[in-house]
């Protein structure tokens, strides 16, 4: 260590190497890659030695000289022909045809070699100027066509590549106005979300958190991104978010807290970028002049991400497209207009940390306290387990009972659009896999030869007071080669899904140590398997209607769907937990 100070030290005060050493840009401090979850990069300047512009004398180049930008082309062809300028590279010196800059004119459709700056459209004796700004014949022009063209802001297919200007592209993000309410609806911000496909995580300013007046659980998050991965300390929260009308609301159940969202509002388009295009006329898009991106929302929310309508351009391949979400329309893709080009790149991957995961799993089967399985139950609970023992009566040799939901009566929009789509989708998949369909239909058939199933009546078809739900189901794969129907009771519609209107009820789960050490206890230890049980337990039949499905009569995917509906609890789908609840109350009545 001596001996390197020593030398370090000889080599500074040296009056010769000392000067070798480029000690006038400061150094750059290291950051920390862990927290990056959004990365802007920013064209860089030339390190060069800029020479004075040959136009107005200036400390720039004649490529950043306002003035020479706001001329137009003809008026640069003449100043560079005047002062014997190359019109490739701008340079005095040499023609461009010996020019040793190995490029051309940058205009698409263009091969010529000179810049772009200088490019000309001559055309049946029209000079055309095309800009990004405007459109604008400066000879033997109409004033009435010119002014028509300009207003429309649109090129035609033969003038619409030809670009004249100093600006650079502009890339308008999908940034919509919302309205974020803490969940009891006591405290609302107002601000600006950005909806991100590529972020598989919600997040939010932490300014945002405290202004709803949000205190969540603390959490480490580690963050995969184009600079690397790390872990963040933040703290997980939820909240609702509503679209600027607040006519849809979305409900955000898990958003992280960040310090600061690096996204900025110049982002976001204006009136008069999307006035421009012909295919985004009549798309009211608000300024964002005031205030600040405080959320953005990842593919975990897809209800926010889901287009609902799209308008893109016939015309142009590099034109920007409109989606229409529930929080409003975003406009997306390149604006054209000019300043400085910032691009932005978003990918954002989290995971819990795996040592929060392997607690997370200690605690749930090895408690403190390992012979104890009684636990408190909140007043949801309580609800919950009050409903059961009040609805409960045995039917036919079958237990029934009603599903708990939070409300009474139920109040459900009218999804049957969404699992018509959903069977579609199922119906492609099936025509893939003869195999895969044949198993499908023979579970169809078999539940409803068992009763587990039925069909609506005709006069039951139009039922509309709110407790109707229809399930889209899917197949998963079981042990050997059998399939199980599970029914998607999470799917949502309407900002809400079946599992959002029933209680969960308590944990009646055994602990797996106390399972463990009863089995000791006595010489014999008996296990059985109650076949199809779940399958045993039906629903009240005023509750049957909120699960409804549609399937093909007999499979047949020629024919038009038909309803029919569960007439039994469904399998670790509902949001309450039915497992624990119905094997400790079947024991209890048993007994």
């Amino acid at each position: 260590m001596v001996s390197f100070v020593t030398g370090a030290a000889e080599e500074a005060n040296d009056p010769v190497y000392r000067k070798l050493r480029d000690t006038s840009k400061p150094r750059q401090r290291g950051t920390y890659k862990g927290q990056n979850f959004h990365a802007v990069t920013e064209p860089q300047r030339p390190s060069l030695k800029i020479v004075s512009c040959a136009m107005c004398g200036g400390d720039h180049s004649i490529f950043q000289c306002k003035k020479f930008k706001e001329s137009s082309p003809e008026a640069r062809c003449k100043f560079a022909r005047d002062n014997r300028l190359c019109f490739n590279c701008l340079k005095a010196g040499h023609m461009s045809k010996s020019c040793k800059l190995a490029r051309t004119c940058s205009v698409p459709g263009c091969s010529q070699k000179h810049s772009r700056f200088l490019h000309q459209v001559v055309r049946s004796g029209v000079v055309r100027n095309v800009t990004c700004d405007d459109v604008r014949e400066t000879t033997h022009s109409s004033p009435n066509n010119a002014s028509a063209e300009a207003s429309s802001g649109f090129v035609n297919a033969e003038d619409r590549c030809m670009v004249t200007g100093a600006g650079s592209t502009k890339t308008a993000l999908p940034i919509v106005p919302v309205k974020v309410r803490s969940p009891d609806g006591q405290y609302c911000v107002s601000t600006y979300a950005l909806l991100d496909n590529g972020s598989t995580t919600t997040f939010c300013t932490r300014a945002l958190a405290q202004s709803l007046r949000l205190d969540g659980r603390q959490e480490t998050l580690t963050l995969s991104t184009l600079g690397g991965s790390g872990g963040m300390e933040t703290s997980v929260v939820n909240m609702t978010v509503t679209d600027a009308d607040e006519q849809n609301v979305v409900q955000l159940r898990t958003v992280y807290t960040k310090e600061k969202l690096p996204i900025s509002l110049m982002n976001g388009a204006t009136e008069d970028e999307v006035r421009r295009w012909p295919h985004l006329q009549g798309i009211e898009v608000h300024n964002m002049t005031n205030g600040h991106v405080d959320l953005l929302i990842g593919q975990d929310c897809p209800e926010a991400l889901m287009p609902l309508e799209v308008r893109s351009s016939s015309e142009s391949s590099v034109a920007p497209f409109a989606v229409r979400t529930v929080l409003g329309w975003t406009i997306q893709g390149p604006v054209k207009t000019p300043g400085r080009q910032v691009a932005f790149v978003n990918f954002v991957r989290n995971d819990v940390e795996l040592h929060q995961k392997l607690e997370k799993f200690w605690k749930l089967d090895f408690g403190e306290e390992l012979t104890n399985d009684v636990k408190g139950m909140s007043v949801e609970d309580r609800r919950a387990v009050s409903v059961m023992e009040e609805t409960v009566s045995k039917v036919d040799g079958h237990y029934e009972l009603a599903i708990p939901f939070k409300q009474r009566p139920v109040n459900l929009p009218n999804n049957r659009l969404l699992a018509e789509v959903r069977l579609c989708n199922l119906g492609r998949k099936l025509g893939h896999d003869e195999q895969l369909q044949q198993k499908y239909c023979d579970s169809m058939t078999d539940m409803l030869t068992k009763g587990y199933a039925s069909k609506v009546k005709d006069e039951d078809l139009e039922r509309d007071d709110g407790a109707v739900w229809y399930l889209p189901h899917h197949a998963v794969a079981k042990k050997g080669d059998k399939i199980r129907i599970v029914f998607d009771c999470a799917a949502r519609y309407g900002g809400t899904s079946l599992n959002d209107q029933v209680m969960q009820g308590p944990d009646l789960t055994n602990k797996l140590v106390g399972v463990l050490l009863r089995f000791r206890e006595e010489p014999v230890a008996v296990m059985a398997d109650v076949e199809a049980m779940f399958n045993q337990v039906r629903v009240v039949e005023k509750d049957r209607d909120v699960l409804r499905y549609l399937w093909w009569p007999g499979g047949n995917q020629t024919l038009e769907p038909e309803t029919y509906r569960m007439n039994v609890h469904l399998f670790g789908q509902l949001r309450w937990d039915l497992e624990s609840q119905l094997l400790q109350f079947c024991i209890a009545s048993n007994s």
